[in-house]
Formats: structure tokens, sequence, C-alpha cells
């Protein structure tokens, strides 16, 4: 279903050890998709800013190419992976988090 959506690029976030879906997705992405693993635990710890700076900016070289397609996601979708998006965004847009989160 991936490439039927045209998804090029999938960013996953959780922990390896310990979060299912971070396998399954890697193994649904497997040779159809470039997967970035976000390592962050469901639990917000030290040095997580870093990862979610990384995988923002890896968002971005990836989009460089407008032809390509970046799927974000995380076990319930609430937290993690909105959390790079945001970054993203706020990269991207050179805006606060309370600008980019309030459109």
């Amino acid at each position: 279903t991936l490439q039927l959506h045209s998804v090029t690029h999938f960013v996953v976030c959780g922990d390896p050890g310990k979060d299912q879906h971070v396998s399954v997705v890697e193994a649904a992405a497997a040779g159809c998709t470039e997967t970035f693993v976000a390592q962050l635990p469901s639990t917000c710890c030290k040095g997580d800013l870093a990862v979610i700076e990384k995988a923002s900016q890896w968002i971005v070289d990836v989009l460089e190419d407008e032809f390509n397609i970046v799927l974000v996601a995380c076990s319930l979708g609430a937290s993690r992976s909105v959390s790079v998006i945001l970054a993203y965004l706020m990269r991207q847009q050179s805006r606060s988090l309370r600008a980019t989160f309030g459109e």
C-alpha cells in the first residue's frame, strides 16, 4: 500500500528494541521505500531533541526532490511523529513552535 500512495520515504519513530511497530514498518517498507528510524522511546529522555532534529533534516534533504513523498509515523501518531513533523515545519518556515502548532 505504500507504493499505491507513492510513498518513497518513511520515518518511523520509536524504540527498535521495545516498539514492535518499528520492525513491522521496516519489513513493510523493505525494497520499496527508504526508511529512517528516529530512535525515540515512548517517554521523553535526554537526547530526544537531537534525534528529532536529525529526522527533520532528513525530511528536508529527501524533499529536495519534488517527486519524493515522506510518511512519518509512530505507534499511536500522537506525540513522537507529530514532534518530528512540527520540527520539520518550524525549520522550513522559520517559525516558533507556537506559530507552527497554531496552524
